[in-house]
This record gives C-alpha cells, sequence and structure tokens, in this order.
C-alpha cells in the first residue's frame, strides 16, 4: 500500500461502493447490462449469424462453468431483439402499417430451465405475458359459443357463478372472468387451447434461447434427460403444427458435460472461451472508465495496483465469474468504505485475501476437463500448488520435490502447458516450469 494515503473524496466512496456491489453479481442474471458488457469474439459471431437468419439454426453455445455463457445469452437476447424492433417499425412504416399490428418473426425468447417438467412446459411459463390474451381470448370464444348453445351447460354456469356474472361472462366474451370461465370448461379442451396458443406465439419467434443449468459432474442423469428434452422441442419445432417456419434454436450448455450424447451432433458449436488476463484488466478499465473520469481518477485498475488486477485476472484464468469474486475478496476488508484511506490494493493485501487453496478449488473443474483420470488430476493439483509457492522451478527438481518419474511429470506438464495452466521456458540445458499466473 502506498505510504501517504490520499483523502478520498466522496464520489470516490461512491465508487468503490459501486465497484463492490459489482464485484458481487456472480451470475449471468444479475451481471451488467449490454452497454457495459464486454463481448467474447464467439458471441460477437454469434449474434451476426441470427441478425442475417429467418430461422432454423441449431446451435449450441457452450464454455466452462462460470466463463459468462449466460451473459452472452442475454446479451444477445438483448442486442437481437433492438435489431428486430428496428425492422419491425422499419418495414411497418414502409407498408403504412402500425408496428404492433405487422406480422412477421419480431420477437426472441430467452428462457431459463431449471430441469423441472418439460421443456415445453418451461417456455409456457417465462412466455406467458405473450401468449396469455390469446388464450384468454379463445378461451372466452369457446365459452361464449357453448353457453349460447348449450342449454344445460348454461344452467349449470348460472347456478355455479350466479346469473348476472354468468350473462356478464357471455356478453363480454369470458374476457376479465377468464378464472370462473377456466372451472367451468373441460381440463382437456383448456389444455389444446393453451398449446394452440403457444404454438401461434412461437410462430412468431425468431429466436428461441435455452439456457440449461450447471449439472454436477458426477451424475449426468439429469444432463442426459434435458437433452433428450431439447430434442423433443427441437423436433416439434421441426414437424409439429407451427406456421411461419422454424425459429431459430439456440441452447446453452457448460463445456464439461458436452460429450457422449448423440444431439451435438447435430449442433452448430460456438464455444465462449475464457478472456486472456490482458483482456479483463481491459474489460474492468473500459467498464469503469466514465465513472472513473467522473470521480477524477486517473488509474485505469483503481483502487488496485496495475499489475495486482492482473495478478488477479490471471489467477481467475480468464473467468469473468472468479475475477469478480477475487475482486470482492480484496475489497470487503474495507467495507464500510468511508474510513478508506485511499490506498491501493497491493500484492500483500491479495496475499491476505485470496486463500491458494481457494484458487485450487477453482481449477478442479478445469482439472477435470484435462484429466480424465483422478491420479493424473491429483498429481496435476500438487504439481499446480508446488509451482504456486515458486516463481519458477526447473522440471528436474520439481520431479524430485514431487517424487514422480520426469517422464510421467513431463507427460502432465504437456497437458498442462496445453491448457495453459502453467509455462516452461529454456535455461541453458534446463527447463524452468513455472504456474501461468
Amino acid at each position: 500500500m502506498t505510504d501517504s494515503p490520499e483523502v478520498v473524496l466522496p464520489s470516490r466512496v461512491e465508487t468503490l461502493n459501486q465497484i463492490f456491489e459489482w464485484s458481487n453479481l456472480l451470475t449471468g442474471e444479475t451481471a451488467f447490462g449490454s452497454h457495459e458488457y464486454i463481448w467474447p469474439k464467439p458471441a460477437g459471431i454469434l449474434l451476426e449469424r441470427l441478425r442475417h437468419s429467418s430461422g432454423g439454426f441449431f446451435i449450441a453455445i457452450i464454455g466452462l462453468q462460470g466463463v459468462g455463457k449466460s451473459s452472452a445469452a442475454l446479451t444477445v437476447v438483448s442486442e437481437l431483439q433492438k435489431t428486430l424492433d428496428q425492422r419491425r417499425e422499419e418495414s411497418a412504416r414502409v407498408q403504412g402499417k402500425d408496428p404492433h399490428k405487422n406480422p412477421g418473426k419480431w420477437n426472441v425468447l430467452h428462457v431459463k430451465h431449471l430441469g423441472s417438467g418439460s421443456l415445453l412446459s418451461s417456455v409456457e411459463s417465462a412466455t406467458e405475458d405473450l401468449w396469455k390474451d390469446l388464450y384468454g381470448k379463445w378461451v372466452g370464444e369457446a365459452f361464449e359459443d357453448r353457453f349460447r348453445n348449450d342449454r344445460p351447460f348454461q344452467n349449470r354456469v348460472r347456478s355455479q357463478i350466479g346469473v348476472e356474472k354468468a350473462n356478464a361472462a357471455a356478453q363480454e366474451h369470458g374476457l376479465g372472468y377468464l378464472d370462473d370461465v377456466e372451472m367451468l370448461l373441460p381440463a382437456r379442451a383448456l389444455k389444446r387451447t393453451k398449446q394452440k396458443a403457444v404454438e401461434a406465439m412461437l410462430g412468431n419467434v425468431h429466436t428461441v434461447i435455452i439456457d440449461l443449468p450447471d449439472y454436477s459432474k458426477t451424475d449426468k442423469r439429469l444432463m442426459v434427460k434435458d437433452l433428450n428434452e431439447v430434442q423433443k422441442f427441437w423436433n416439434w419445432l421441426c414437424y409439429g403444427p407451427l406456421k411461419g417456419g422454424v425459429p431459430n434454436f439456440v441452447v446453452v450448455i457448460q463445456k464439461e458435460m458436452l460429450r457422449d450424447h448423440f444431439l451435438f451432433g447435430k449442433m452448430d458449436v460456438i464455444e465462449i472461451k475464457p478472456f486472456t488476463p490482458n483482456e479483463l484488466v481491459d474489460a474492468y478499465a473500459k467498464i469503469w472508465e466514465k465513472e472513473f473520469t467522473r470521480a477524477s481518477i486517473d488509474l485505469s485498475t483503481w483502487p488496485f495496483e496495475g499489475k495486482v488486477l492482473l495478478h488477479l485476472a490471471r489467477l481467475s484464468r480468464g473467468i469473468f465469474r472468479r475475477f469478480l469474486r477475487y475482486i470482492r475478496m480484496c475489497l470487503e476488508p474495507y467495507a464500510p468504505f468511508e474510513d478508506f484511506g485511499g490506498e491501493l490494493v497491493d500484492p500483500k493485501r491479495v496475499q491476505e485475501a485470496v486463500d491458494p487453496d481457494e484458487v485450487q478449488k477453482d481449477w478442479d473443474l478445469e482439472l477435470s476437463e484435462v484429466f480424465k483420470s483422478q491420479d493424473a488430476k491429483r498429481f496435476a493439483a500438487k504439481i499446480i500448488a508446488a509451482l504456486m509457492k515458486t516463481d519458477g522451478v526447473s522440471q528436474k527438481k520439481l520431479a524430485e520435490v514431487l517424487k514422480m518419474s520426469e517422464a510421467s511429470l513431463s507427460r502432465i506438464l504437456d497437458r498442462l502447458e496445453d491448457y495453459a495452466f502453467v509455462r516452461r521456458e529454456r535455461s541453458g540445458a534446463e527447463k524452468i516450469v513455472r504456474a501461468n499466473i
């Protein structure tokens, strides 16, 4: 920390509070809006594909847990909807129509499937505001028709809800009386009407994005069940009663589970990869640039020393969620920030705040992807733990410390280097190994 803390202006305290609040937003559903989103290249590619498609794409967005798949999906939904809204208004202007009465595929759906029930049920629940009016209209019409032409039904309605309400419901086509009307019509007929309303709604949809949950690595049954639901829903979109063609269909799923299921062979796969450390630091500077200007802050990595923020980015291995969490861990000891003296977060503060064991736990998920063998994964974790305690060690010395043969160590290091966990550099006759942090 600096030797002579500066006096912190109130605006800087406010800025620090904002950074701390932002660092607590660890999920795509709660994180920043599209105006401050840092686009990974694959997310931009997906957006452009969808913008230039009239429908029929079947795409999987994949990425490691925490890499930002949901953030990418939500931002693509937002930006694609803006594009479609502009096109609808332009089309309506040319035709002299009301934009809201201009038929076409103008909607983008984002559905968070939680794994309970069918995927179609999740779609129905997430889009109720889009189909409920049409459903209510059709149910009301069915009620009115039966009320006027079926005397026994008419008598039953009047006895159950009263003569005045029954007559009013019939005169208003059931509008405003949906709860009463639903109790009086057969459940099977209501189910068919709801399905028709959902089908009509999907006929006006340009793109459907299904965000699947993160799954346990030890039990793939739920993932297989959900993927079977995805396949069933896709087949229904392709071969069902939809009018107006098949919408684009995008599925968001964690990369660790992307294996074995035959459905993946039918999808066009787009991978959201981790950011580089420098990209994360640049993203931080871009997100807070305007606020720093307002608060007269010149340092783009404030309240961190430049190298410190880069170190946190390296520890996170490009996973934005981890990057946020490590930032939060470093700032938590300062809260509440009214007494913050203006000192920058230095390496000592990071060492105190970010436990190496915590970092190793975060890396464990990726190691499971790199090493199928539990023994190899265990040795890889030991190698990383040993390297994190040093600024570099010869490969021969590392083998001696870990009591491994150089050949076995070299094979594991090859894999770790491929996935950027470690780096090796030649120094004379020896290879020096360092953790890539």
